[in-house]
């Protein structure tokens, strides 16, 4: 995904590369609401279920997502003409790019074929979660893009800059749509989301998925809330540089999830059979790696920063800013996945959401007061702030239940 934005900035111009930069954050948040917790819902519930069921659950999630999705898409589409009229009268040279926001459509279908990936992680233990909306189709767009770019070059074809970028992300959607039912075949999934289409079923699974949609949902805008806002009121070249550095601070989330994500299905066994020693273990266990390999990204990076030619000596700070916040985040993420599988999310939810509220008047008067500066503690505090709320919670949390379950063990 970073490689990905990066050469869309430097081949395209400012205008186009922050539309669609930002056209792209928002289809990504959006996917992932439009699965509306299934994901978490699914890996959490998987060892408490049998295949049947799971195989119900799958066509629910499947069906729920495309109708979610097909309810965001016209939504996303206004919003991202939001920016395309906002920036054009902030810029009179602004050029009509709104023909990037034809990737909106795509969201249903997208975040459909997400659901796979989970079942596959829950199936087989292993990290899928990353690859989907991270890895394979932003790959395949790039691929597709730098491909249909060099025919341009050649005289084979002649393509707008708008056009190439939107049929490039129509093809990675189809290769990823494909890489999909492969996923399925080898979780033992059939695609049958007809059979779901009953409205009982649909409003339970609606129901019982509310409450780990809300926490995804805040997830989502405590990421990239911040930037967005920033990114509307300071224009398309902060939100064309700020994305890359973002999303360059956000590999820390790959250590992340490549370590939690390995867990999350554990937690989610473990809790059903009440195992909270056990979980105990693995969450400092992954907290210890976490800081390691979290310190050893961060000082690569703050070199990165410190000496890269590419990067501006007046954008130094606000790079180490945010580079900080997500350390931060990186570190301590195993409670969020502790709440999310194995105890009550409700803590979660209340912890995103207290950030959610604050985050816009937040942002808003440090932009007012120190501009790309401002963005840069906006957006480096509140990604560490869930963290920095829920991990002594999480904390405590653990020390009572195995405290109970000895006592318990004790007592018998």
């Amino acid at each position: 995904m970073l490689l990905a934005n990066i050469v869309i900035l430097k081949i395209e111009s400012s205008d186009l590369a922050g539309l669609f930069l930002v056209a792209y954050t928002i289809f990504q948040i959006s996917a992932v609401i439009a699965r509306f917790g299934s994901d978490i819902h699914l890996v959490r519930n998987y060892y408490k279920q049998s295949s049947e069921t799971v195989q119900d659950c799958f066509n629910q999630s499947v069906v729920v997502s495309l109708l979610m999705g097909s309810i965001l898409s016209p939504i996303t589409y206004f919003l991202g003409d939001f920016y395309v009229q906002h920036w054009s009268s902030l810029s009179s040279a602004s050029s009509d790019h709104s023909s990037i926001l034809l990737i909106f459509i795509l969201i249903p279908v997208f975040s459909a074929a997400n659901t796979v990936f989970f079942i596959y992680q829950a199936r087989h233990k292993t990290v899928t979660q990353i690859l989907g909306i991270n890895v394979i189709q932003p790959w395949a767009f790039l691929a597709f893009y730098l491909a249909i770019k060099l025919a341009t070059h050649l005289d084979f074809l002649s393509l707008a800059p708008d056009t190439t970028i939107v049929v490039s992300f129509y093809a990675s959607i189809l290769i990823y749509l494909i890489i999909s039912v492969v996923f399925a075949r080898k979780a033992n999934m059939t695609w049958a989301p007809i059979s779901a289409l009953s409205k009982k079923p649909l409003n339970k699974i609606l129901a019982s998925q509310l409450k780990y949609a809300s926490a995804t949902i805040g997830t989502q805008l405590v990421g990239w809330l911040p930037y967005l806002l920033a990114s509307l009121l300071l224009g398309a070249s902060f939100a064309s540089v700020f994305n890359i550095l973002q999303r360059l601070a956000m590999l820390s989330t790959f250590i992340s999830v490549s370590i939690n994500s390995i867990s999350a299905p554990r937690f989610s066994e473990l809790a059903s059979r009440s195992d909270y020693r056990a979980i105990k273990k693995i969450f400092w266990s992954n907290t210890k790696k976490l800081t390691s390999f979290s310190c050893i990204y961060l000082v690569s990076l703050l070199a990165l920063v410190r000496f890269s030619e590419q990067i501006p000596e007046s954008f130094h700070v606000a790079c180490y800013i945010v580079l900080l916040g997500f350390f931060v985040n990186c570190s301590t993420s195993v409670c969020g996945y502790y709440y999310q599988n194995a105890s009550n999310i409700h803590h979660l939810n209340v912890a995103l959401y207290l950030t959610v509220a604050l985050s816009p008047f937040v942002t808003y008067w440090l932009l007012g007061g120190w501009g790309t500066l401002g963005a840069a503690v906006a957006i480096g505090s509140t990604i560490a702030c869930v963290n920095v709320i829920l991990f002594p919670l999480a904390t405590l949390d653990l020390n009572r239940r195995t405290s109970t379950n000895v006592i318990s063990s004790t007592q018998s």
